[in-house]
């Protein structure tokens, strides 16, 4: 299952990887511009920072950064270091979890759901999330401050 903790993470990182190079934004700018909680979203950037997909710069226009070129974090990256390897139905992650799983008629529909998840997250990366949307026009024009 994917979290509102990945969702948030992902839409974070989506704005740090349009202003790329640009320098830090702090995470009250990136709260403001994808309308979440200062808070929460600050819990968020520590884990992605502790994961290694950010890199924090303290002091006056300090902020976050990624930690590596936006084509080389992927969806399933983030989703799977924030919420575990568990994406599917809970029956095909976890062995055993269903006493029905030896006789499980619908089996094959939940691992071929799991595995198309998996491969869709993983064809996407922030770079190319920043190519579909709006978010690099208001980068580039001055909408988030980098300073």
């Amino acid at each position: 299952m994917i979290t509102t903790k990945s969702r948030y993470a992902l839409r974070a990182l989506v704005e740090l990887a349009a202003g790329y190079g640009s320098g830090p934004i702090a995470v009250e700018d990136m709260a403001t511009d994808e309308m979440v909680s200062r808070k929460y979203l600050a819990t968020v950037m520590g884990l992605l920072k502790t994961a290694g997909f950010v890199t924090g710069i303290r002091g006056p226009g300090g902020g976050y950064v990624l930690a590596k070129h936006p084509s080389q974090i992927s969806v399933l990256d983030v989703v799977q270091e924030l919420d575990g390897t568990d994406i599917g139905v809970p029956c095909v992650e976890r062995p055993g979890f269903c006493d029905r799983e030896p006789r499980c008629e619908t089996r094959i529909v939940w691992d071929a759901l799991r595995d198309s998840m998996k491969r869709t997250l993983r064809g996407f990366s922030l770079a190319d999330l920043v190519r579909h949307s709006n978010i690099r026009q208001k980068h580039v024009q001055g909408g988030t401050s980098h300073a």
